[in-house]
């Protein structure tokens, strides 16, 4: 009865590492996944361009800078510089503009 025993036993314990050694491969699939998922999203985040436009706040009231800006004022204003680009990057497309009338 001794002998029965322990070859049952040595059976059940082959079975569970069995078992446990079918479960690997699911569980290195899955962490795998997780891990492409991460460095896809990542990489996706790092491509986004900055803003095209920069924000700042002012603090002064729309009210006052109305009543600075006459007709007069409007009039003999001048335009203000606007930056030189000497270079164009070639990784980014220029978008075509329409000529204008």
């Amino acid at each position: 009865m001794c002998s029965a025993w322990i070859i049952f036993s040595e059976r059940e314990t082959t079975m569970t590492r069995q078992q446990s050694l079918n479960y690997l491969p699911l569980v290195g699939i899955a962490l795998l996944s997780l891990l492409v998922v991460v460095y896809l999203f990542a990489r996706k985040r790092s491509s986004q361009p900055g803003p095209a436009v920069a924000r700042h706040s002012v603090e002064t009231p729309s009210a006052d800078v109305l009543k600075y800006w006459t007709a007069d004022r409007m009039s003999s204003a001048k335009a203000a510089p606007m930056p030189e680009v000497t270079t164009v990057d070639q990784k980014k497309s220029q978008p075509r503009r329409q000529p204008e009338a």
